[in-house]
């Protein structure tokens, strides 16, 4: 049986613990949102919004209820962005995750339950997805966590109950990308890091998500925050390019979000972006100060 909730919904919960609970991560996608101010109120055309703007535009044009489509960021500002960037703490490192939703098995006739003999949870991965996580990972070894994650309960009841808690990360099963080389599917029967990859069964104990964040959390900060997401997109450039049949998605995103980018900054931001849409992966920044533990 599926899932009582849509992927999205984990995920964003995940993605909320981890942020606002007891580590320092950062959103790469609200740099752009946030930072960046790819807003929809400066593209808009309401006729309330630009009220509030009178100055802005010639007062005949007002008179003739003539309102601007929107306003883009200058090329002055988008360089401005590329100093602003270093106020932020400094960067240590990336987390890669997609989420899945899990499939719950229960039949004796299902497919991987001679593999366990008892009721499991599964996922399926996606060949050009896979191969472009794959070549990520090998691309930022020792620098990075490229991981699928996926809970291990399928009811709204029991999301609730874990996000109440705070416990998605320790309810969640984590499998490194790189563990399912060769395989398209992934069977588990609970949290933590072990499970079977298929068609072929092979047991896994892949990375265990809490340690490795420990170890990673140890690296010496990069000397500059916007070296660094260069660094990042070179890597998501080069995975993108190995996405096979969504390399072109890839390509025709950078183009529209690069049209209204200037600088370093906002190329690399725009390559994270369209990587993280061809692929539905959450790109998390792990930075200085990052703890382990609450506060």
């Amino acid at each position: 049986m599926n899932a009582e909730f849509e992927e999205k919904t984990y995920e964003q919960h995940l993605t909320s613990e981890l942020v606002c609970g007891r580590r320092n991560f950062f959103p790469a996608g609200q740099v752009l949102e946030n930072l960046v101010g790819f807003d929809v109120a400066i593209r808009t055309s309401n006729r309330e919004f630009w009220n509030l703007f009178p100055y802005m535009y010639p007062w005949w044009r007002r008179l003739l209820s003539l309102h601007p489509r929107g306003v883009y960021l200058k090329r002055e500002w988008w360089l401005e962005l590329e100093h602003t960037i270093e106020y932020f703490p400094k960067f240590k490192f990336n987390c890669f995750i997609q989420a899945k939703r899990p499939d719950r098995m229960v039949r004796s006739d299902a497919e991987e339950y001679s593999s366990w003999g008892t009721p499991y949870f599964r996922y399926d991965t996606f060949f050009s997805q896979q191969r472009a996580l794959e070549t990520l990972a090998d691309n930022t070894s020792g620098k990075a966590i490229v991981t699928y994650a996926c809970p291990a309960f399928h009811t709204y009841s029991e999301l609730w109950d874990a996000i109440r808690v705070g416990q998605l990360v320790k309810q969640s099963n984590f499998c490194a990308v790189n563990s399912l080389k060769g395989h398209s599917r992934y069977s588990y029967v609970s949290a933590g890091n072990k499970g079977i990859a298929h068609s072929e069964p092979t047991p896994i104990e892949s990375l265990d998500f809490e340690k490795v964040l420990d170890k990673l959390a140890g690296r010496e900060p990069a000397q500059s925050n916007l070296s660094f997401l260069i660094e990042t997109s070179e890597a998501i450039n080069s995975a993108a390019e190995n996405s096979g049949a969504l390399y072109k998605t890839y390509q025709a995103v950078l183009e529209a979000l690069v049209k209204n980018a200037e600088g370093k900054l906002g190329y690399s931001l725009s390559r994270i972006y369209a990587f993280e849409f061809i692929c539905n992966v959450q790109v998390l920044i792990g930075h200085e100060g990052f703890s382990n533990h609450p506060e």
